[in-house]
This record gives structure tokens, C-alpha cells and sequence, in this order.
């Protein structure tokens, strides 16, 4: 990690378009995570839950940190939470880290090389090698993710259950984080809750995602929005940067303009191993985004920049 700290430049250079060998193209949705022994040694202590919670509810810890300022659109970043190896360089202003690996101390780190940190936390399933999985009763559970071993839906339609996330989101304030991206906000167009389809789950999952954007608000951090493109223009008042997985592939990078037309950030990344492939040429000029694509360097997959 730099020492020093250089301007922060939020605009693409020619230096960035790096070449290299490039390990062959396959496409994959997103990467599980795997938190090993040792990751994180801090568990989030149980709380009580309230048969209901609004939307604009707080808790008294939510006032203690200011807002700080979000990333604005071009803003270059760094990807260590998931996916692929990638390297922090001084004039990436975003970090991507995972919230339960990284410690205050490693947070701290970057905040005194200038970066804006960003965790990642899965908001919409219950991981079974995280340290607080014990917290989650059965009830606030939905049905096994498919493809994915050791990872149930979160039962997000239940709002008792959302100060299980709200205290996730505590925990990130603690560390330091400076805002949260939001993973799996798709549980509605998933088979994610015994008995439901998505003309059932649409507006629980637009309310439960404004009330974790809103809580990211009263913790003093920024929200971020995961893929889910078709909610953009209901969430794109209440969250502040977006992240995308493969929106060039599926013709979605369009969906995400009203974040760039605000001024917000918009980082993502294509499972591709060129960037021409990976619609790199256009990202910045037509959509207004900071994207990363797969390539390889010293016989291993990275994340380079487009």
C-alpha cells in the first residue's frame, strides 16, 4: 500500500489500457466468497429483533458518525472483495473490500492513502461460513440458492428480520467503511421464497432495499446498488454508486444511465479476457463507467483495468 497519495484522477488515461496475455473467455454470474479460518475473528453479538421495523426507522448508534462525501462518476477503483487478484494504485479512488475479512486497522490503511472503501456485504442471502450465519433464525430464512452451496436466501419480505442486516451494517460503520455494496438485491426474479413469484416479491424487494440504503444513510455511509438493473429507477434516488456484473454481455449497461446523470459512480466489471471484448471502449464515453475485465498476469487471473 502507497505511503503517499496522489491526485485522485477521475477520468480514464490512455496508461490505464493496459496489454497482456489473457486466459480464455467463460462467464460467470458472480464468485462466491470464502471466508477461511481466522478472516475474522469479530461475531456480531445477537439483537433483539421487533415484530415490525419501517423503513425510516434508526438506532441511536446511526447518529454517532458523519456522512462522508460519495464518489462521484469516473471515479476509478480497486477490486479486492471478490472475483479475481487486483492491486491498489494511488489514483484509484474506490476500494472495493469484503467487510467481514478486512479490519479496521487494514481500512484505516487506505483511508490514509486517500481511498473511499467500500464492503461488501450480501444483503440478500444468509452465508454459511460467516460468523454471524448462528444469528439468523429459521424464519428469517427463504430457500437454498441454487449453484451455490452454504448460502440460503434471506427471507427479506419478513421485516422483523432486517435488523439481522442493520447489524452487519453496524459492524461495517465500526471498521470504517465508507459505504456498502449490496449483493444479491435479486431475490425477487429468483426462486427465493417457498410459495412467491416475482409479481409477489417486486415491491417487498424495492422497500427492503430503500430501507438498507437508508440505514447505510443513518450509519454515515454510502449505499451501493448490485446489478438488478430493472429496479434502477426506483433506487436510484436512495443509493449512491451502482456495481455491476457483466452489463455489457446482457445488453444491461443502458439500465444504469440515471446513475451517470446524477453524477454517481458506476464501477463494473465483464468476465472477459480482452477489452475490447469486454465493450471497454465505451464504457467511460457512453455509460459513464469505471470497468474491469478478466485478465491474466504472471500465469494467474486478475482484474485489469479497461
Amino acid at each position: 500500500m502507497s505511503s503517499t497519495t496522489s491526485t485522485v484522477d477521475l477520468a480514464f488515461t490512455d496508461d490505464e489500457l493496459e496489454s497482456s496475455d489473457f486466459i480464455p473467455w467463460y462467464k460467470q454470474r458472480k464468485f462466491q466468497i470464502i471466508a477461511g479460518a481466522g478472516l475474522c475473528v469479530a461475531c456480531i453479538s445477537a439483537i433483539a429483533i421487533p415484530l415490525i421495523i419501517s423503513s425510516s426507522s434508526s438506532t441511536p448508534e446511526a447518529t454517532q458518525r458523519a456522512a462522508v462525501p460519495m464518489p462521484k462518476n469516473l471515479a476509478l477503483w480497486t477490486n479486492l472483495a471478490w472475483g479475481y487478484k487486483d492491486e491498489v494504485q494511488s489514483d484509484h479512488y474506490i476500494v472495493s473490500v469484503d467487510m467481514f475479512d478486512k479490519s479496521e486497522s487494514y481500512i484505516q490503511d487506505l483511508h490514509d492513502d486517500g481511498h473511499w472503501v467500500l464492503c461488501y456485504i450480501s444483503v440478500g442471502t444468509i452465508e454459511s461460513w460467516r460468523p454471524d450465519a448462528n444469528d439468523f433464525p429459521s424464519n428469517c430464512k427463504g430457500l437454498d440458492m441454487a449453484d451455490w452451496e452454504g448460502e440460503t436466501w434471506f427471507k427479506m419480505t419478513d421485516q422483523s428480520c432486517w435488523p439481522l442486516m442493520e447489524s452487519r451494517f453496524k459492524m461495517a460503520r465500526d471498521k470504517g467503511c465508507d459505504g456498502i455494496e449490496m449483493d444479491n438485491m435479486d431475490c425477487y426474479v429468483n426462486k427465493c421464497i417457498s410459495g412467491k413469484d416475482s409479481s409477489d416479491l417486486k415491491q417487498p424487494q424495492i422497500d427492503y432495499s430503500k430501507f438498507l440504503a437508508e440505514t447505510a444513510h443513518d450509519y454515515g455511509m454510502g449505499a451501493g446498488q448490485k446489478n438488478v438493473p430493472a429496479l434502477v429507477d426506483s433506487l436510484v434516488n436512495t443509493f449512491d454508486l451502482a456495481v455491476l456484473e457483466e452489463c455489457n454481455d446482457y445488453n444491461e449497461c443502458g439500465y444504469y444511465n440515471s446513475f451517470r446523470d446524477q453524477n454517481k459512480a458506476i464501477v463494473g466489471v465483464e468476465y472477459k479476457s480482452s477489452s475490447d471484448n469486454a465493450g471497454c471502449s465505451s464504457a467511460a464515453s457512453t455509460y459513464g463507467q469505471s470497468r474491469k475485465y478478466q485478465g491474466k498476469k504472471n500465469g494467474e487471473s486478475v482484474w485489469k483495468d479497461c
